[in-house]
């Protein structure tokens, strides 16, 4: 079998043969590259040891020597070359305590994953598969290798790898596999919870919704969330994993789509449980409270209860609320063509872009403090309400009014 390396792995596996090493790509760039996927980045595995490997390249970073890598940088960019490895007994659910070096290429793949991440490939050796991957890959497997429970023991993140590759690949999971990742859904707990919510995020973005189900059908998904959300039927859940593979692959819009059953509270909940960045997390939970909250009146032609609902909710988001609300509800969303008419006319809609600043109204003789706030807030009202007002002049007529009534 013939895979196509690209040249700088190429001259790294070369170099490393030519100094007496052997040397080999090594999972997920092998997996890919047989499935017809160009792969996003090359990791590449050696007899060479650390020291050796420094020696046969000019540029090095030592980005995870105490497991055996080295960053190899060729052309500015890093290729990350790993010495064969056995670990040794794994704590906390996920680290080796030790590992310690081998010249036994087979040792080394058998500590990995799953078999379709636990092939090598070198134009000189061609594809090593010990344990079968290839065929798992044309079964459309995802397979433990070796014995999946201790996969599993090793690392409890695997089992949201699992669903994880699933998905992703629209793979089914071995049975025997399957069963470990049931048995042993509960030491999921002990994972950071930032480990955890970045492979469920992975699985999110996939946007498949019969493999979603895993986390239902497997009970993965209670071992993860708080009892305020784990109370949910199979059907519940089947809409859950319907709306999430609709909306676009943006990370705050699909945990907004997860969630979206849920009441503000209760996400919000889930966010500091999984420790979500505050990016994401201010994104989901403002497109929620949104879906939470009733649509404007909007038969105005005028459109302001719509400039008003953008201004509520955020231009910035405002599409994704559309989008959202569209895979919720399953219907066109009703002031999308108002929506469009607005954003064309450019209406003012977000204080920013309002013509009259703070500073202009300091420069009016109004005293720094909340009031000034308060007067802004004022005046992006009027101006949703009537757009040709923000100018500047009209603008400070309006503040000189607002003044005489406070």
């Amino acid at each position: 079998m013939q895979i196509t390396i690209p040249g700088d792995v190429l001259t790294i596996i070369e170099k490393l043969e030519e100094a007496g090493h052997s040397a080999y790509m090594v999972g997920g760039c092998v997996r890919d590259a047989l499935m017809g996927i160009t792969p996003h980045d090359y990791d590449i595995t050696t007899s060479a040891k650390p020291e050796e490997i420094k020696k046969v390249f000019k540029k090095t970073i030592d980005t995870g020597i105490q497991h055996g890598t080295v960053t190899v940088i060729m052309h500015g960019v890093g290729y990350e070359v790993t010495t064969f490895r056995i670990d040794g007994e794994y704590k906390d659910s996920r680290h080796p305590k030790n590992v310690s070096y081998t010249d036994n290429l087979a040792k080394d793949l058998e500590r990995r994953d799953f078999t379709i991440n636990a092939m090598a490939y070198s134009k000189k050796s061609g594809l090593i598969d010990i344990f079968n991957g290839k065929e798992d890959l044309e079964r459309k497997t995802v397979r433990a290798v070796g014995d999946p429970y201790e996969r599993f023991k090793e690392d409890a993140l695997r089992i949201l790898r699992a669903i994880r590759f699933a998905a992703q690949l629209n793979f089914t999971l071995d049975e025997k596999t399957k069963e470990a990742v049931v048995d042993l859904r509960k030491s999921l707990n002990n994972i950071s919870r930032e480990r955890v919510r970045a492979e469920l995020e992975k699985t999110l973005l996939t946007g498949s919704q019969e493999k979603l189900m895993l986390l239902f059908d497997t009970n993965v998904y209670d071992s993860i969330f708080t009892k305020d959300l784990v109370e949910i039927n199979n059907s519940d859940f089947e809409k859950v994993c319907k709306t999430v593979a609709k909306v676009s692959k943006v990370p705050y819009l699909k945990w907004a789509a997860f969630f979206s059953d849920c009441d503000e509270k209760t996400a919000q909940g889930e966010f500091n449980a999984l420790k979500f960045d505050n990016k994401t997390k201010h994104g989901a939970l403002t497109l929620i409270s949104a879906l939470k909250k009733a649509l404007p009146d909007a038969n105005d032609m005028n459109y302001y209860p719509v400039r008003k609902h953008i201004h509520d909710v955020g231009l910035i988001y405002y599409p994704d609320f559309i989008e959202l609300y569209e895979a919720v509800y399953e219907k066109e969303f009703p002031y999308k063509e108002a929506f469009e008419k607005i954003k064309k006319n450019n209406d003012p809609l977000m204080i920013s872009d309002l013509a009259l600043t703070g500073k202009d109204l300091i420069n009016e003789g109004e005293t720094p403090g909340p009031n000034i706030g308060k007067i802004i807030d004022a005046l992006m009202e009027k101006v949703l309400k009537n757009p040709s007002l923000n100018e500047k002049e009209k603008l400070i007529n309006e503040y000189k009014k607002i003044k005489k009534e406070m």
